[in-house]
């Protein structure tokens, strides 16, 4: 190791690097990407992904109504109940944005899960189109629920 240079996380960094990126955050953020979910995922993984949320969602919303001696209502909701429904709008929302990635699409083809009527042909379109068989901008094609299989096996890179 040369002088002037610290080796952290198996990355040498010269006395010019900041070390400011290996701050606490970043360590939590880059093991967050290793287990949520890749930038491009499958058919069959976004199906699992929206129902494993609202499935999760539901069971959330039952425990805080549950603590909270309050009824399921449809509208309006009291903030404790619409927390875990935000929760699954956005891992959903982030489960499309992956399979838009996989499509090749750029993430803008999210703003048609906004519009009325649109939304229901983007889910179909998600659901039934293949994603591209190699290496796209978004990354390589992954295998379905490749990262938490590598947590199972104790195989996650550090």
């Amino acid at each position: 190791m040369r002088s002037g240079s610290v080796t952290r996380g198996g990355t040498t960094l010269r006395k010019s690097d900041s070390l400011r990126g290996y701050s606490l955050s970043n360590c939590a953020r880059r093991r967050y990407t290793q287990i949520m979910m890749a930038n491009r995922i499958g058919r069959l993984e976004l199906l699992f992904w929206w129902v494993a949320s609202i499935l999760g969602g539901g069971i959330m919303l039952a425990i805080v109504a549950t603590l909270t001696n309050t009824t399921i209502k449809s509208y309006p909701l009291p903030l404790q109940q619409a927390l875990p429904l935000i929760a699954v709008s956005i891992l959903m929302l982030k489960a499309a944005l992956s399979r838009f990635h996989d499509i090749g699409w750029p993430g803008w083809g999210l703003l048609l899960m906004f519009v009325p009527l649109v939304n229901v042909l983007a889910v179909l379109f998600l659901a039934t189109v293949p994603g591209q068989k190699g290496a796209n901008p978004y990354g390589e094609p992954t295998v379905f629920l490749q990262r938490l299989r590598k947590i199972g096996s104790g195989q996650v890179a550090e």
